[in-house]
């Protein structure tokens, strides 16, 4: 894991919070530069994660990318993971699906599980997607 140390020129951390006041930054990442400019003056993550109530983890991330790539390494950057199970229809048909009962369509259960969900899904839509999956989906559907 890498150690977060004082910087050698805190003044640089500055020079990039003056640069985002200049560029119109968003608040967000003015945040993350009085953050990093905490730490490289001389505190702690702890003691700034403590001070703003953020996770440490998020505290040294920003030092971190402010380290590596200044100004823009502290930016909202787009992060794309696994893409959805489900299409937009898909879901709202597999929600309007759960609020009936499983009867509805012909099964015995009295409840949806995440094994019925799943035989359901791909019977009906055609895909499959694991029980776990359909457990997840059930729940925020409640």
């Amino acid at each position: 894991m890498h150690k977060f140390r004082q910087a050698k020129d805190p003044s640089i951390v500055g020079d990039l919070i003056r640069a985002a006041l200049a560029g119109g930054q968003g608040a967000l990442l003015m945040h993350r530069l009085d953050v990093a400019l905490l730490v490289a003056k001389g505190r702690s993550v702890d003691e700034v994660a403590d001070w703003f109530g953020i996770g440490r983890r998020s505290v040294q991330r920003w030092v971190h990318e402010a380290y590596l790539h200044g100004m823009d390494g502290l930016k909202e950057h787009r992060r794309d993971g696994r893409p959805p199970s489900l299409t937009l229809e898909q879901a709202m048909t597999t929600f309007r699906d759960l609020m009936s009962s499983p009867g509805a369509f012909g099964y015995p259960d009295r409840r949806w599980t995440g094994k019925r969900l799943a035989l359901h899904l791909e019977r009906c839509v055609g895909i499959t997607i694991s029980v776990r999956t359909c457990q997840r989906i059930i729940a925020r559907s409640r």
